[in-house]
């Protein structure tokens, strides 16, 4: 578990899928994240467990609940790089600043535990929200 100053990032448990469920078939977490077809909950839970093998899938909590996924995967030690993905799936913590937290905090923890030198991700160029919590971060 990871406790930032407003959320805490605690790894995927399978109770959690039928929630992620819900967010990854929601019409705008899905146009945000370019998913290209709709998920049934085995492909939740076979994400969770693939997640679990190459990286580390966490869920966001703020104020006590889950709000959303963020994690770390395709890991390239040599180069000392990873990929960082994210979503906030409760419509009711959108605008509020736990994704641009979420991922200060996970940096933060990734580039101590790890000595990574880089962590990259990529967005759609439409999802202005998503743009400015990344370079709110740092991201270029």
């Amino acid at each position: 578990m990871i406790t930032g100053r407003r959320v805490t990032l605690r790894p995927v448990e399978e109770r959690d899928y039928s929630l992620i469920h819900a967010w990854q078939n929601d019409p705008d977490v899905w146009w945000r994240m370019d998913y290209e077809r709709p998920f049934s909950l085995q492909d939740i839970a076979d994400d969770a467990e693939s997640s679990r093998k190459e990286g580390f899938p966490f869920v966001i909590e703020a104020d006590g609940r889950p709000i959303g996924r963020i994690g770390l995967n395709q890991f390239r030690a040599r180069d000392r790089i990873c990929s960082l993905y994210l979503f906030v799936g409760d419509r009711k913590a959108w605008g509020k600043g736990y994704a641009k937290e979420s991922v200060a905090t996970l940096l933060a923890y990734a580039f101590e535990r790890w000595d990574l030198h880089q962590v990259e991700l990529w967005s759609l160029a439409a999802n202005e929200p998503a743009i400015r919590v990344y370079e709110a971060c740092g991201f270029v």
